[in-house]
């Protein structure tokens, strides 16, 4: 989720921008078909089945949407009229390799944003404007790799999204000549451990937001920018988070790792990770908690270990999470718990809510100090008691917490 926050924001702020110019109408371009709509120098032509540009667009535009149209070529010096052009969308039109050529782009010396997604596109076109800030090349990419001068020169490239293709493979120096980038998205791509070259981001030292989710990834990535505020490696064929991945991370703010074959992390993996508020690890494979599994975290303030096979759970697991305000464990094989573990003295004095249910809760005396702490806690809380059901001992199977007194649980 984390790791579309940027394009649905540009989604968002797209949408927005449309719906200002359909309140509008054609005001301001008046030589514009009805069906076209204007604000100023905003135009959106969007929808329209058109295969070329309509004729009456200011020439002092600075935002054009011709997007989800029948366009299946660009002619050299199509958009030179419009000098002052900064955001182009021409997303999900008929649009071929083939129909591109060196002017396609010429005479755009402040576009800044441009859109090519969900066209038919063999390779990275090339002569893009080297004035370039934002490049999104969403399932557009008709090839398993990219050729290792995709990008290059441009230098000012700060946002990159080429998720949702076919790449099996990213070249070493794809990246080179990226060096203020700040965000890079290869979401979706059936790219293997193999086909990811050991340091080709470690160079980006502007790097803020990287995303690799549901590519092939059987290992985390190695070698990464000390520059890192967010990873998202959710939906890979991760098996184990070993102790030096992540060493030296001291920026990173939300690691998603989610729906991997996650088994094991190292005691210490995350010890430098002081900056993390978020971290996610639903839908694993986790069985043990030990004393250092969450050492070094302790600005996470949202713990997600969901929907694994958790059964294990040393006293001191939570000790690391000082700040930690929601506990999300629902889903696991968790029986017991110590009462150290969230009840410790100070072990979580920030710690507000627990999402426990849907584990086989033995309700006997070795229990009573959780369902205590509900009563006794006014800032704690246990969601849904409802779904808490009891397993064990015989004379509680069956039974919700929500039901219960701290006195019903007896050995």
């Amino acid at each position: 989720m984390i790791a579309l926050i940027d394009k649905c924001t540009y989604i968002l702020g797209t949408l927005l921008v449309i719906c200002v110019g359909l309140s509008l109408g054609g005001q301001g371009c008046p030589n514009l078909p009805r069906d076209c709509y204007c604000d100023k120098t905003f135009v959106n032509c969007s929808r329209m089945g058109i295969s070329k540009l309509p004729a009456g667009i200011p020439r002092n535009t600075t935002t054009l949407i011709i997007n989800m149209n029948s366009f299946s070529e660009i002619p050299n010096n199509m958009f030179s009229a419009f000098p002052e052009l900064q955001q182009l969308d021409i997303s999900s039109n008929q649009i071929t390799s083939g129909g591109l050529y060196p002017g396609s782009f010429a005479g755009l010396p402040k576009l800044s944003n441009l859109d090519l997604g969900y066209n038919y596109l063999d390779q990275v076109p090339k002569g893009l404007p080297k004035t370039l800030t934002y490049l999104y090349l969403l399932q557009t990419l008709n090839s398993t790799t990219l050729a290792e001068d995709a990008f290059k020169g441009l230098k000012q490239l700060q946002h990159l999204d080429i998720s949702f293709n076919k790449l099996e493979s990213l070249p070493r120096n794809l990246l080179k000549d990226q060096s203020n980038l700040q965000l890079f998205r290869a979401d979706w791509n059936p790219i293997p451990t193999p086909g990811l070259p050991d340091g080709i981001f470690l160079h980006l030292t502007k790097l803020g937001d990287l995303s690799m989710r549901g590519c092939k990834l059987s290992k985390m990535i190695p070698m990464l920018p000390k520059t890192l505020q967010n990873l998202d490696v959710a939906f890979n064929q991760l098996t184990y988070v070993p102790v030096d991945c992540l060493a030296g991370m001291h920026q990173l703010q939300t690691l998603a790792f989610w729906n991997n074959s996650v088994t094991g992390i190292a005691d210490g993996a995350f010890r430098d990770l002081e900056s993390l508020t978020i971290f996610d690890a639903t839908s694993c494979a986790l069985t043990t908690l030990t004393d250092d599994t969450f050492k070094g975290l302790v600005n996470v303030k949202t713990l997600y270990i969901d929907e694994n096979k958790i059964s294990n759970i040393s006293a001191n697991a939570f000790a690391p999470l000082k700040n930690l305000d929601a506990l999300w464990m629902t889903i696991n094989s968790v029986a017991e718990l110590n009462m150290q573990t969230l009840n410790g003295t100070g072990i979580l004095p920030k710690l507000s809510t627990a999402y426990l249910w849907a584990n086989p809760w033995k309700c006997d005396c070795h229990l009573r100090w959780l369902r205590e702490m509900v009563d006794v806690t006014p800032r704690f809380t246990i969601d849904a008691p409802h779904l808490m059901i009891c397993h064990e001992p015989p004379a509680m199977k069956g039974k919700t917490w929500d039901t219960l007194k701290p006195s019903d649980f007896k050995c």
